[in-house]
């Protein structure tokens, strides 16, 4: 298991900023998951690590020595991509060592090498097979068998899964987490998918026009987001914000309601304030005596199987409520009231879209 540390890693195209002062440590058996919006910079930090790309600024540290100079070739480092890479004129059994015929390993280690990482993947009934004859995730497995049989010390994985539909892709998703269970290699996972960020990683790194915005677990980012961003990007459906007034510096109006704001001496005139959809309830029956409320009217609705999706126009715009499917919902069209419990209420300044319960 290897430890890698980022210190100030900058990337500039020409005048383009693609990555912006990065500081970065991933722990040894870790699994860090890079994460944001198309062309925020997760894909170029990636070729960094690996040595496609060299940085602008900044150094690349693994085991605490720098290895900037180091060619990609001498990494060890191990790189699955989407596109899975794959000879479409060698078998599967040809594909996967192809890494060590390569490198001029040591042929009596091949037969071994080969059978544990088939056993691995569950691959043996395909090891003479032709690419073409393969479904997407068995070739997903194949490329993560050349990975693994050269024993690397990182792997490097930039959207493996996004070729996969749907209903592969939590296959092949819970494939690739049960081979990090047993093998425990440190891995940094490159997705614009924010669902599978979160039911995989370790730690997550969310990125933007190439700054770094948060770092933590899934539940740190999704309870306590930094900023704005952050909240609206992790989490489906995504939050809902709404722009309140503030009274004086202490207070905000929603419909006549005072909510105390988690800071003092607030010197903006509004607050954009946040709630994820399922802490919206159209019943106060469960809550307590400090529940807060908002009128609407019921517009929409969309049935998820064991949940519903109300979409309710207010005053402040149209709110998204997630409840259970109990058979208690509202007509179309109907007037409601959603009612929350202020502590799940988050305050984001609109000029710095800071969350202000952080500062």
């Amino acid at each position: 298991m290897s430890r890698v540390d980022l210190v100030n890693i900058q990337k500039n195209f020409g005048s383009t900023k693609v990555l912006e002062r990065v500081d970065l440590s991933i722990e040894k058996g870790e699994f860090l998951v890079l994460v944001g919006p198309s062309g925020c910079g997760k894909s170029t930090l990636l070729r960094i690590l690996s040595g496609l790309e060299e940085p602008s600024e900044g150094d690349i540290l693994l085991n605490g020595e720098r290895i900037n100079h180091v060619p990609a070739g001498k990494r060890n480092f191990a790189l699955i991509f989407q596109n899975y890479a794959l000879f479409p004129h060698m078998s599967v059994e040809q594909n996967i060592l192809f890494g060590m015929k390569i490198r001029g390993e040591d042929k009596s280690q091949f037969a071994s090498r080969l059978a544990e990482v088939a056993n691995l993947l569950q691959l043996n009934a395909l090891l003479k097979r032709k690419p073409k004859e393969l479904s997407g995730g068995q070739r997903q497995r194949v490329a993560m068998a050349r990975a693994i049989i050269r024993n690397p010390s990182l792997f490097l994985m930039d959207e493996p899964l996004s070729n996969l539909d749907a209903k592969l892709r939590v296959e092949v998703r819970d494939g690739v987490m049960d081979l990090h269970r047993k093998l425990r290699t440190t891995t940094i996972y490159v997705t614009h998918d924010q669902v599978e960020a979160m039911t995989m990683a370790d730690r997550i790194v969310v990125l933007n026009q190439g700054k770094l915005q948060q770092i933590g677990t899934p539940a740190q980012l999704y309870q306590h987001p930094d900023n704005l961003f952050v909240a609206t990007f992790i989490g489906n459906p995504t939050m809902n914000i709404i722009d309140v007034p503030v009274d004086g510096q202490q207070y905000v109006l929603l419909e006549e309601q005072k909510i105390a704001l988690p800071c003092r001496d607030y010197d903006e005139h509004n607050v954009l304030l946040g709630i994820r959809p399922e802490h919206l309830y159209i019943s106060n029956t469960s809550l307590s005596e400090q529940a807060l409320s908002l009128s609407g009217r019921l517009i929409q609705k969309e049935l998820y199987g064991s949940d519903y999706l109300l979409k309710v126009q207010t005053d402040y715009g149209v709110l998204q409520c997630r409840i259970p499917n109990l058979g208690n919902i509202p007509n179309m069209n109907t007037e409601i009231v959603l009612y929350f419990e202020p502590s799940y209420l988050h305050f984001f300044s609109p000029k710095t879209q800071q969350n202000l319960s952080k500062e």
